[in-house]
């Protein structure tokens, strides 16, 4: 998940989109907002997911809007809750490195060649309108060369597993609750200082781990943080909240 924007109608409209991109089968689910808050987000995921399905996993970037508070980083922000709600595990990739989401970066040069400067928008509504159907476009008929030049569509025809879907009359639940279990994955460079930094706070990781990359889960239920180098784990820590 990623935004893209602003950008400008003419007249002075601003939106973004916040693109969604399912990487087994490269379908997408498209989003105009007018803001990034977190509550945007939620109601955006909710959407996407119905015509997606269920993710696994839910990577991001480290934005605030994504994360939560740097005033209270144990506190976790209302996408973070969301997700653990129903069962989805948000991974936060290395601090400015955007490659590291490299699928989502992609699509979004593609929306810009192949979408942005290729439409006039007389206004918002034709932008939506338009958004639709060059989302509907790209499932069906865009071909990838890691899909075997399969479509996205065309690539989960044949899957074994079904895709569980988001119900239409689904209603976000309370997320003023804090969440009694999940996993939070953090991804980060450990240089010579050894210093983690997650969600704003500083750990220190072993020694090992220096010029490394660190993956550090949180265990919601257990209230631990796990520091893991090539799978292995070699530091626990306690995570309070």
């Amino acid at each position: 998940m990623d935004f893209l924007g602003p950008r400008y109608l003419n007249g002075g409209y601003r939106f973004y989109f916040l693109n969604i991109m399912d990487v087994e089968s490269h379908r997408v689910a498209i989003n105009i907002t007018e803001d990034q808050r977190s509550i945007t987000i939620v109601d955006k995921l909710v959407l996407s997911w119905q015509r997606l399905g269920f993710p696994k996993y839910l990577k991001t970037d480290n934005g605030v809007c994504f994360r939560g508070s740097n005033k209270h980083p144990r506190a976790f922000g209302i996408v973070i809750r969301l997700c653990l709600n129903l069962g989805i595990e948000p991974v936060f990739i290395p601090l400015s490195e955007p490659w590291r989401n490299g699928c989502i970066e992609k699509f979004q040069d593609t929306i810009q060649k192949m979408f942005l400067r290729k439409h006039y928008f007389k206004g918002p509504e034709e932008l939506r309108s338009k958004t639709i159907t060059f989302e509907k476009r790209h499932n069906k008929k865009y071909r990838y060369s890691c899909l075997k030049g399969k479509t996205p569509i065309q690539s989960i025809k044949n899957k074994k597993h079904k895709i569980k879907k988001i119900p239409d009359d689904f209603k976000i639940p309370d997320l003023t609750e804090r969440p009694k279990k999940g996993f939070i994955h953090v991804i980060r460079f450990i240089r010579s200082d050894r210093i983690l930094k997650i969600f704003g706070e500083k750990f220190i990781a072993p020694e090992e781990s220096i010029y490394q990359y660190v993956e550090a889960t949180i265990d919601v239920q257990k209230e631990k943080l796990y520091l893991k180098l090539y799978g292995k784990m070699i530091k626990e820590i306690p995570y309070l909240y």
